[in-house]
């Protein structure tokens, strides 16, 4: 018998309510159904290609990096919600790959200097679909399918 079975057995019998066994089906679901996505690119850092590639942050490490507010009159930093230039320099190194290795937050920092204009808007529109745009299009489709439902019964 492994300690967990024991453990189990030794437990004393929890009573758990119908929406409590609801809430943590739905959390098992989310969890076991949440995939996090990557978005290759490929920036121009002085004569060179470089691959990168980015992977999406759960809610709350998005909140935390998205969380200086946007420049006045910075059309870009409207679109993403936040200060782009900030986020790239803040956004954790562990979710960014360059050929096949994370850099560091100083070597990031250092490339970040060296991205062209439109690579950088590259990155901060493929952040905004990671965190914001994809998940905006999913419940939208959701709605409209639960919509479609309703309407026929």
């Amino acid at each position: 018998m492994s300690i967990q079975d024991v453990l189990q057995e030794a437990r004393p019998e929890v009573i758990v309510s119908e929406s409590e066994r609801r809430f943590t089906q739905l959390l098992a679901e989310a969890e076991a159904s949440h995939e996090f996505e990557s978005v290759p690119l490929e920036l121009m850092v002085g004569e060179h290609l470089v691959s990168v590639v980015i992977t999406e942050l759960n809610g709350a490490e998005w909140c935390d990096a998205a969380s200086v507010p946007p420049r006045p009159f910075n059309s870009s930093d409207a679109r993403l919600g936040c200060n782009g230039d900030a986020l790239l320099l803040t956004y954790p190194v562990d979710h960014i790959v360059i050929g096949d290795e994370h850099p560091t937050r100083e070597e990031w920092a250092e490339l970040v200097g060296y991205i062209t204009a439109p690579d950088r808007i590259d990155i901060t529109a493929a952040l905004w679909w990671l965190h914001i745009g994809r998940h905006e299009q999913a419940k939208a489709e959701l709605v409209l399918a639960q919509a479609r439902r309703s309407n026929r019964g």
